[in-house]
């Protein structure tokens, strides 16, 4: 079926998810994207059980980022309401990029999802570039 990693596409790769259990999915992540630790890889799997997302979509995202992008994948956070603790999105932090590359990154990447038919996604996913947070 080909490697989901080198996919052309965020449609490619998840067609190469899409049959594959959520643990191998998983398995696939850890071995792919170094940068995600165990509690990022539980806080993907309880994320895709809560039903804010799906697995296999923000696998593909995450594939893509690494694979297409280049940029390093460096871990995921839950963010959520702090009164209701309703789950609001999922936060993308990345390395690789920086204050100036952020806002055309998060454009690319939600235009890609809506284009590739990945729209929901595109309102439950954040991306974070770590050198943003760095620079004055």
């Amino acid at each position: 079926a080909g490697d989901p990693a080198v996919a052309a596409s965020l449609r490619d790769a998840y067609e190469r998810l899409r049959n594959l259990g959520d643990g191998e999915v998983l398995s696939l992540l850890r071995g792919r994207l170094p940068g995600l630790d165990e509690g990022d890889l539980a806080t993907l799997g309880r994320a895709a059980e809560l039903g804010l997302l799906d697995l296999r979509e923000v696998s593909s995202l995450l594939l893509w980022l690494a694979g297409a992008l280049g940029l390093r994948v460096a871990g995921v956070g839950l963010a959520e309401d702090p009164e209701t603790k309703e789950l609001l999105f999922l936060a993308v932090y990345l390395d690789g990029c920086g204050w100036d590359d952020w806002g055309a990154l998060e454009g690319l990447a939600k235009g890609r999802l809506a284009e590739e038919g990945f729209p929901g996604l595109a309102g439950r996913v954040a991306l974070v570039c770590r050198g943003a947070l760095r620079d004055p």
